[in-house]
């Protein structure tokens, strides 16, 4: 089957902001595209014009790679592209040898520095082993972007490969209501502060010290949403803590809504590998763009974006007493609080995908992945 454009995906679409920006920007110039992923379960559905081809991959370690590699491959054999997109590390293998089978070009979003992602950091085998396939791959030159510009500073360090593009995973441009989603859902009063995570549910993310700050609060709702290994402690926490709230993983199109109705969002990453270092997640831009102020690790990219555009406060990742001064100096000074607010409508006019488009669609037609 013919199409113009397809992404390789070990994921879900319909959670993965970024991808469905990537997508929309092809359908947007006409282009037909087809995405296949390895999710959850197996269907086929279309997706903001998109066509999607979803299987089953769920196993974990070298057996769920072989298998999503065995069945994305038989999959992406019945299709010939002009372009073939990997939108990760896994799938660029698969990607460049579509593309050199049908003489396509080949992009490869490398959204993180897969041989330090966290649940690598005790592995120094399997690290070595995503590094040296990587710096095999890229010699074949694919067109690559990264999500912050430091990644791409690292890339060219390490890989001595040409400057790749900067694409941030920042969201559509909308404007979103303050709201009372959370407090109505959890049965809280319209009085209570309600101190949000939203993201996966993984070592590194700060998730133990919101649980540690909650004790510290008894005043405040601290509500975490998401999935991942860290959901049973998450889910106990909220068992024994009268003011800790577990809500299961929400779509994408939903994400800036829920965040309208929190007070404060929490972007606690921890710099435990390489890759957390460098964090530049999307949930920090879609804070930003439900107007509601970020309170954040000091990260090289994550602090730069609060700094610049005075969206929240940025703290030590591993102090609790500090994080908590930090919260409290926002919520007892309602003009510190609603100027943060207004910075964050503000900066989320610039902070949006539909400016980061215009810079990401001329390096992509120069490139001739467009």
């Amino acid at each position: 089957m013919k199409c113009d454009v397809v992404f390789l995906f070990r994921g879900d679409i319909r959670y993965d902001t970024r991808l469905a920006n990537f997508v929309s920007m092809y359908i947007s110039r006409g282009k037909s595209v087809v995405v296949i992923q390895g999710s959850q379960i197996s269907e086929e559905f279309d997706f903001k014009g998109a066509h999607i081809i979803s299987f089953a991959n769920g196993e974990t370690g070298v057996s769920g790679f072989l298998w999503y590699w065995f069945r994305a491959s038989r999959l992406l054999a019945s299709f010939v592209a002009d372009v073939y997109w990997a939108s990760d590390l896994y799938s660029l293998p698969l990607a460049l040898w579509r593309a050199r089978v049908s003489s396509a070009k080949t992009g490869y979003d490398s959204r993180e520095m897969y041989a330090h992602i966290g649940a690598l950091r005790r592995s120094k085998l399997r690290q070595k082993f995503w590094y040296g396939l990587e710096k095999f791959l890229l010699r074949y030159k694919p067109v690559v972007v990264t999500s912050g510009q430091m990644d791409s500073e690292y890339l060219v360090d390490r890989y001595k490969i040409e400057y790749p593009h900067v694409v941030r995973n920042v969201p559509a441009y909308r404007s979103v209501p303050r709201n009372d989603r959370i407090r109505h859902e959890l049965g809280l009063s319209a009085g209570t502060p309600v101190m949000l995570y939203i993201g996966g549910l993984q070592e590194g993310r700060g998730i133990p010290v919101m649980v540690q700050l909650a004790s510290m609060m008894p005043d405040c709702a601290f509500v975490i949403v998401g999935s991942g290994v860290l959901e049973g402690f998450v889910k106990q926490a909220a068992a024994t803590a009268a003011n800790v709230y577990y809500l299961p993983v929400i779509k994408n199109d939903e994400v800036i809504s829920c965040a309208a109705s929190a007070t404060l969002g929490f972007a606690l990453i921890e710099p435990i590998t390489l890759s957390y270092y460098l964090a530049l997640p999307n949930k920090l831009f879609e804070y930003i763009m439900a107007g509601t102020p970020v309170i954040a690790s000091y990260v090289p990219q994550i602090e730069s974006i609060i700094n610049q555009y005075g969206v929240g406060l940025a703290v030590p990742w591993n102090d609790a007493d500090a994080t908590l001064a930090g919260i409290r100096q926002m919520l007892d000074n309602n003009e510190v609080y609603q100027a943060a607010v207004a910075n964050c409508q503000c900066a989320s006019r610039e902070l949006c995908w539909e400016k980061e488009e215009a810079g990401f669609s001329a390096f992509a037609q120069e490139k001739g992945v467009l």
